[in-house]
């Protein structure tokens, strides 16, 4: 495909081509080439054509979109529905149109800490209950139903649903350029798993943030929320000046990880990822140094006194403020 060769083109209903070609045709926004980079969207196409393995061993292409739309259609309408077919997102940055297909991404090697804030930061740890989900339900068209909109399996986790109450909460997801039931559970699963990753951050940065745009993941370490280069998404970027025309990089991070894509992730990883603070009602037990020594002393009137000396490894943590030793006879059951 050369973009300026229309002798070249040929049919594909790969998203990346497919949301490419909506881009910059007259029917479409009619976008500049000029404002598209070539490489990314190669890069985001190739990952659309990868090989996906399904539970019967068998294979399918990763993402493909298939479907019509008309050309009354505003495109406010059309590029959400596109999008879906391959859990992306579109914006426009630095003067370019930019394309993120549903894979997680290597976050930047710059690990952003507190020394980088120009001031405080917002924190939403919980999606309000009543945006959470924990299923996820839809129709798509499939030439196995000879077209009629069909419900695809519903996507749904049992460990969300105890977390939130043993209430069944479903987001209707129709994927109207989707046509495989496999690919269909997959995108579910994927907008399930990324809709648990709720915490999200609002912060302005020095100009080290320069480096990072919407769409890419950065690692950030703050030793008072517990986060060790934990990863986030940027998912708005805005340029602001601080106090005295100080220049700032003002970000909404929301968390992430590899699981979100990753059929057999585990669920509970959701949420044991979000700190690495201990709880305040939980202490590991310490650990024994060595077998405990013991001493028996006759007194002058002839009893005897036992005692015993015994070491720990003193537990890292700052909710212990002290221990309490049991003890018991060997025959016996309780300490």
């Amino acid at each position: 495909h050369r973009k300026n060769d229309e002798t070249t083109w040929q049919y594909s209903n790969n998203p990346s081509l497919c949301i490419l070609d909506y881009l910059t045709q007259e029917h479409g926004l009619n976008a500049d080439f000029d404002e598209i980079d070539d490489q990314e969207w190669a890069d985001e196409a190739d990952i659309c054509d990868d090989t996906v393995t399904l539970a019967d061993s068998s294979t399918q292409t990763q993402y493909e979109l298939n479907g019509v739309f008309t050309r009354d259609m505003a495109p406010q309408e059309v590029i959400p529905a596109m999008l879906s077919s391959c859990g992306g997102s579109l914006f426009y940055a630095q003067g370019k149109w930019v394309l993120r297909v549903g894979k997680y991404r290597t976050p930047l090697t710059t690990v952003f800490n507190e020394d980088d804030l120009r001031g405080p930061l917002s924190v939403d740890t919980k999606t309000s209950r009543r945006d959470l989900f924990n299923s996820v339900t839809g129709q798509i068209s499939s030439p196995d139903e000879d077209w009629v909109p069909t419900d695809y399996p519903m996507i749904t986790s049992s460990t969300f649903e105890t977390e939130d109450g043993g209430q069944r909460s479903s987001l209707e997801l129709p994927l109207p350029f989707t046509t495989n039931m496999p690919m269909a559970q997959r995108l579910a699963k994927q907008t399930l798993y990324k809709a648990r990753e709720q915490i999200i951050v609002k912060a302005k940065f020095g100009l080290k943030a320069f480096e990072a745009r919407v769409g890419d993941n950065i690692k950030v370490t703050n030793s008072r929320m517990g986060w060790n280069q934990k990863v986030f998404e940027v998912i708005e970027w805005k340029f602001s000046y601080g106090e005295g025309t100080a220049l700032e990089v003002e970000l909404t991070l929301k968390e992430t990880s590899s699981g979100v894509y990753d059929w057999n992730a585990e669920e509970s990883s959701f949420s044991s990822n979000n700190t690495t603070i201990s709880r305040f009602n939980f202490a590991p037990q310490p650990t024994f140094d060595g077998t405990p020594t013991t001493e028996v002393i006759i007194q002058e009137d002839g009893t005897l006194v036992a005692s015993a000396e015994v070491a720990w490894t003193v537990t890292d943590t700052a909710y212990v403020n002290d221990y309490v030793l049991e003890w018991k006879r060997s025959s016996e059951t309780n300490y």
